[in-house]
């Protein structure tokens, strides 16, 4: 009997920034199951520093040549939040695979007509929300649903991140900085909801330390 042979998944980014160039890149390079094969920005500059990085068939300063090239099966919407729902909604028109970064969009209203458009699709739709599949958060996800680790009492997270040299790097005000900061927080609380889906989060504190900001 012969066998097919599993091709990887053609991916076609749109928005080539710092999510892109920093994260999805290098990853994807050891994922064998997927390939990128398509660029969309419209920064000239971005464009070209994110295809040094990857060997590409498409690249392009209009998403929309992206969707109707049948080159990406796959869109990853890695473009500022203000883009996603209509990025997102023209890719499923075009019939594309989704990966959206998050957040998903700027309002509830927004999320909720992405969701409804997407209902009953045949298509595969992920918010990237990475750290949920990371094996470790898997295992400890399957501890507590076991009960292996008794009844939960109490949760503390601390984030450590490298992003602050990042940001004062680039000279964000300090508001700014505690926005951006606070969103990461957000993120580590919604990963504690998926670790413990029937334990309610009933107090949340942040504490943001950096002297820098003071």
């Amino acid at each position: 009997m012969k066998f097919e042979e599993k091709l990887p998944v053609r991916i076609g980014i749109v928005g080539c920034g710092r999510a892109t160039t920093v994260l999805h890149l290098p990853a994807l390079q050891f994922v064998p199951d997927a390939k990128v094969v398509a660029l969309a920005d419209p920064d000239p500059e971005a464009l070209h520093r994110a295809s040094k990085q990857v060997a590409v068939e498409q690249c392009v300063s209009d998403y929309r040549a992206l969707l109707e090239d049948p080159t990406s099966e796959a869109i990853a919407i890695c473009a500022p939040v203000q883009y996603h729902v209509e990025i997102a909604l023209a890719a499923l028109d075009a019939g594309k695979h989704l990966f959206i970064e998050k957040p998903l969009a700027l309002t509830l209203e927004e999320c909720d007509r992405l969701i409804d458009r997407a209902a009953g699709l045949p298509l595969q739709i992920m918010l990237g929300f990475n750290t949920r599949w990371h094996r470790l958060t898997r295992q400890a996800r399957n501890l507590f649903q076991q009960g292996t680790l008794g009844p939960l009492e109490v949760v503390r997270s601390n984030l450590l991140t490298n992003y602050n040299k990042d940001l004062h790097t680039v000279g964000l005000e300090p508001g700014r900085m505690n926005r951006l900061r606070l969103q990461l927080a957000w993120v580590a609380a919604l990963l504690l909801q998926r670790l413990f889906p029937n334990v309610p989060l009933k107090r949340t504190v942040w504490k943001f330390m950096d002297e820098r900001d003071h």
